[in-house]
């Protein structure tokens, strides 16, 4: 079951998958019960089971492949995989000795079965270009009309779960029962080994403050995650040990091309010089963030460090829109003197964009752009975006370490495939099909440089921020550490702190 409708614009296309419900596995005996607690802040405002879908799959589920810190595929189900030399067949072997929740053993058939359906989805873009898929004795081929660069990041965002029983997948954990609190159990037929966490349960709370002081009661033992706003006050607390790597969402105030102004390429690189991002992570994002270049994961293996972004330079931006034909101009009784008056949504479940939203307007005021902000919830904003009601959009948007996700939002909309660029922006379409078609590495980090350098000079908005992700877990657990890694990629592994204590 494929997870890119769901990654691909954060919250407001996550739906909860869950059903009560139950599954069994066979094995040998359990180790000593080891619990885990998670609790998941759900704001009321939210998408109904916001969050809480993405992390029982990341618990419950198993791709292919899976898209390492540096966007490179690395083994899950898949043992190994190969291309013929036209590059139109991906050979893929799949691990041995994988077996479903329900003990039925993961084979190429069940493989194909579940990924035919993915690709008869005509609502995603994922595996749109597979044409046919092959079993053979270990393994599956996917087979295309023309090369695909996409395909090996497309099937890490791809989870195989049992056709007919999306509840059942194969990862350490399997799903127990659903509703207000979730619960998961040891799968102990898990292909890596026995997890030694026996037990998990997920519930979820109002607000952060909610899920917080539910952790510092012992209620829970794991915040899933934990806010910028808060993230000082758990590192400082003795009880709880906090886990921060970078998030691969950026925060991004996405133009409308289609509006005369912003159509004009020098108000839109004026507009970036104007902000300060240095001053948006440190004073909106309370330093738990990075500036953005452009909406190319900065680790990703063939991006370039030489390729910077717009510079922040007030100066030149008033120059810029000077020559542009927007000069200063007398106030009414209403507004102050402006250059240009432009309006902002602003997603309003999210207070990082919010104050971030305040500073954008401080920091434009200074070159005489007057942005005005409109707050607004997700069921607003969306069909507003999808539609063009908007000068300016300020949101959040998913990258998942991959190029294929940059070509999903900024490329433009083509016939009878799904999009989410609604912006009319069309100058990386060039370079973003090129580098799908690429058929080697070297191709495709020329042609990254090349898609940097277009973000740069032509840009379609201001990438302002990558994110950072806090979980704050209870110091009763150890937990192996992978530099830059989401601890959840290890949760299976976690033991108790004390060796000589059993948890609850």
């Amino acid at each position: 079951m494929t997870l890119r409708l769901r990654l691909a614009i954060s919250t407001s296309l996550l739906t909860c998958l869950l059903a009560s419900g139950a599954c069994s596995g066979a094995g040998d005996a359990a180790p000593a019960s080891l619990t885990l607690r998670i609790g998941v802040p759900v704001p009321a405002m939210a998408t109904p089971g916001a969050g809480i879908p993405n992390l029982v799959d990341s618990l419950t589920s198993e791709s292919l492949v899976l898209n390492s810190s540096d966007g490179r595929p690395t083994e899950r189900l898949a043992k190994s995989w190969s291309w013929n030399q036209e590059r139109t067949v991906l050979h893929v072997e799949l691990q041995p000795g994988v077996f479903f929740h329900d003990g039925t053993p993961l084979t190429p058939e069940l493989v194909a079965q579940e990924l035919r359906r993915d690709v008869a989805n005509e609502n995603d873009l994922a595996l749109s270009s597979v044409t046919r898929i092959d079993t053979w004795a270990n393994g599956v081929d996917l087979v295309l009309p023309s090369p695909d660069a996409f395909l090996l990041e497309d099937l890490g965002l791809t989870a195989i779960k049992r056709p007919g029983n999306s509840s059942v997948a194969t990862g350490p954990f399997k799903i127990v029962s659903g509703g207000q609190t979730i619960r998961l159990d040891a799968f102990d037929q898990y292909y890596k080994g026995k997890p030694s966490i026996r037990s998990i349960t997920i519930t979820s709370y109002p607000t952060q403050r909610n899920a917080w002081a539910a952790l510092l009661r012992s209620d829970i033992d794991m915040l899933q995650e934990v806010s910028p706003d808060a993230s000082d006050f758990v590192e400082a607390e003795s009880a709880v040990r906090a886990y921060s790597f970078p998030k691969s969402y950026y925060y991004v105030m996405a133009f409308n091309l289609r509006n005369p102004a912003l159509s004009n390429l020098e108000v839109r690189r004026a507009i970036n010089e104007a902000i300060d991002k240095d001053a948006i992570v440190s004073d909106g994002l309370h330093g738990r963030a990075r500036p953005a270049a452009g909406p190319v994961w900065p680790e990703f293996w063939a991006a370039s460090n030489a390729v910077p972004g717009p510079r922040f330079d007030p100066e030149a931006a008033r120059r810029r829109m000077d020559s542009a034909g927007y000069p200063m101009k007398d106030g009414d009784p209403e507004n102050g003197p402006s250059r240009i008056r432009l309006h902002c949504l602003v997603w309003a479940d999210d207070a990082r964009l919010v104050r971030t939203a305040l500073l954008l307007q401080k920091q434009l005021n200074a070159v005489g752009i007057d942005l005005q902000l409109e707050p607004i919830r997700l069921n607003q904003l969306v069909p507003r975006v999808s539609t063009g009601q908007y000068d300016m959009f300020l949101f959040e948007m998913a990258n998942a370490r991959t190029l294929s996700f940059v070509y999903l939002f900024w490329h433009s909309p083509q016939a009878g495939a799904p999009t989410y660029n609604f912006t009319g922006y069309t100058a990386a379409d060039t370079t973003l099909d090129a580098i799908r078609r690429a058929t080697s590495d070297d191709e495709i980090r020329r042609r990254t440089t090349e898609l940097q350098r277009i973000f740069s000079n032509d840009p379609p908005a201001v990438f302002l921020a990558w994110q950072t992700t806090t979980r704050a877990v209870s110091a009763e657990f150890s937990i192996p550490l992978e530099p830059g890694r989401d601890i959840l990629s290890s949760i299976w592994r976690w033991k108790p702190a004390d060796p000589g204590r059993t948890k609850r």
